[in-house]
């Protein structure tokens, strides 16, 4: 390896370097805005990228503005499960189980009011997910880039009934 080119893997090396260090400043400034108390776990589902998609979360907002707003940065068509998890990993102090609580009516509210859309997958309301209009194509599928994730599909072989 000659010299010059162990020079530009270095500062190669060094940029990554700054920018992951930006990424970590982002991430502390982020967990101390976002936190009262206890501890914060960054969930898979949000990903290293919490920091910069989710910086200008607003905890006090209204319950239906935190959803759409989601929703809205995700992108996407999402599960109410989904969300749930999006919002107990940015506010730790409340269960799943609650928000999924909470959120069901809300999305009902916010579909009746045209702020988002349901696309359900097969018959059952289980496999229902919330979107916005514009990301559904002529024929009321996700467009290419706004589809559902698959593992919140609940399958009848999943359903167990003894």
């Amino acid at each position: 390896m000659s010299k010059e080119s162990t020079i530009l893997d270095l500062e190669k090396l060094k940029t990554e370097l700054l920018e992951r260090v930006r990424q970590i400043d982002i991430t502390i400034n982020t967990i101390r805005t976002l936190s009262i108390g206890g501890s914060v776990t960054l969930s898979p589902v949000l990903g290293t990228d919490v920091s910069n998609r989710y910086k200008d979360y607003d905890p006090k907002a209204s319950f239906r503005t935190k959803i759409g707003y989601v929703i809205t940065k995700e992108g996407r068509f999402l599960h109410v499960r989904e969300i749930a998890k999006v919002i107990h990993d940015i506010e730790p102090s409340t269960s799943i189980k609650d928000l999924t609580k909470k959120i069901s009516p809300a999305v009902s509210h916010l579909r009746r009011t045209g702020k988002i859309v349901k696309f359900k997958v097969g018959k059952s309301n289980v496999n229902s997910f919330w979107g916005s209009k514009s990301w559904l194509d002529d024929n009321g599928k996700p467009k290419e880039g706004r589809e559902y994730n698959d593992e919140y599909i609940v399958k009848a072989s999943d359903i167990n009934i003894e």
